[in-house]
């Protein structure tokens, strides 16, 4: 199946802190993905084909990565978390892309969605694994309960998602990073004004949103930049 070229480009201590602060509150991974050593899990992950063909095109030296291997990175930040070991998720990535004919099929519609038998013979395989019954039973539910805040495009892929209220993060807008929700203002440009001192009703008239709009943008600011590390 021919996709159009993955847009976002994010750096991979970016993606640590997305990924890390939208992980699921019990964590599950009794310490397993603390943000220290997110950064160089991430490029491992990539690197090593957990995530396949990851890597945003670029003219520099430094490595991105696009908006569908930030989405597939969540779920293998889950089972990972919850003890699934890599050579079954590879395992499992392998047979997933095959069966759904994407590229990124851990950011595929169908495997969101239940869609066909794809999603069960995954499962199905991890449940097999050593640890991995409860990452599967884990993921059936956290993929129902959270698959409304991903949009997909034209061939089934996820292309947006909203990781907290009035915040949404679009592969073709704004490089991919976080705006404030049907608009084109970056989350950072809130959050630094916020910080710097100017109040919600200012920013708010500057760039014509509601109070809200501005409070949300700032809570996912702060919820970002305050992930420890």
């Amino acid at each position: 199946m021919d996709t159009e070229k993955p847009a976002g480009a994010y750096t991979f201590a970016e993606a640590a802190r997305i990924l890390w602060a939208t992980r699921p509150a019990d964590g599950g991974g009794g310490g397993r993905a603390d943000l220290r050593r997110g950064e160089k899990r991430l490029r491992y992950w990539v690197d090593t084909g957990v995530v396949h063909d990851g890597l945003a095109e670029s003219a520099g030296p430094e490595k991105f990565i696009h908006f569908p291997a930030l989405v597939s990175l969540r779920i293998v930040c889950l089972l990972w978390d919850r003890g699934v070991g890599l050579a079954d998720l590879r395992r499992g990535e392998r047979r997933l892309r095959a069966d759904l004919g994407v590229p990124w099929p851990f950011a595929a519609e169908p495997f969101w969605r239940h869609q066909g038998p794809a999603f069960p013979k995954f499962a199905a395989l991890i449940a097999a694994s050593v640890r991995g019954r409860d990452g599967a039973e884990f993921l059936e539910g956290w993929l129902a309960e959270n698959a409304g805040g991903l949009q997909f495009d034209d061939y089934g892929l996820a292309c947006a998602w909203r990781p907290a209220k009035n915040v949404l993060m679009h592969g073709g807008v704004a490089g991919g990073h976080p705006c404030v929700a049907g608009r084109r203002v970056p989350v950072w440009v809130i959050h630094s004004l916020f910080a710097q001192g100017e109040s919600v009703a200012e920013i708010a008239g500057a760039y014509g949103l509601t109070e809200r709009q501005v409070g949300d943008a700032v809570a996912w600011g702060k919820r970002v930049a305050g992930v420890s590390a």
